[in-house]
């Protein structure tokens, strides 16, 4: 686990800003549809902190930042990662309620 975002805020809030996010099948499970899973996403992002971030991971494709959110008094597990494949795109890989307390800058995010 890296210590350190892989990619300043100031990127990955510039992609979405651009419109140009991608969101997996699973980061929109907890959502009814796609387009409401894409819009609190990127609403969450665009108020992400650097004091969100709890860790870096390398997944077997790509390096991702994980960061833990409040929403509604629930804490939330995001997990990114910017990809070159067609050019330049935020994809989100996760996105769902802590099923346990996650360690950020911050401090500790409660489920």
């Amino acid at each position: 686990m890296r210590k350190k975002a892989q990619w300043p805020l100031a990127t990955v809030k510039k992609l979405v800003g651009d419109g140009r996010v991608a969101v997996t099948h699973s980061a929109c499970e907890f959502f009814p549809s796609r387009t409401e899973a894409l819009m609190a996403i990127c609403t969450v992002i665009e108020h992400l902190r650097t004091t969100d971030f709890a860790h870096g991971v390398q997944l077997a494709v790509h390096a991702a930042d994980v960061y833990g959110v409040r929403i509604d008094n629930r804490g939330w597990y995001l997990k990114l990662a910017v990809v070159e494949d067609l050019g330049k795109l935020m994809l989100v890989i996760s996105f769902h309620p802590l099923d346990k307390p996650l360690s950020t800058r911050d401090g500790v995010v409660e489920p």
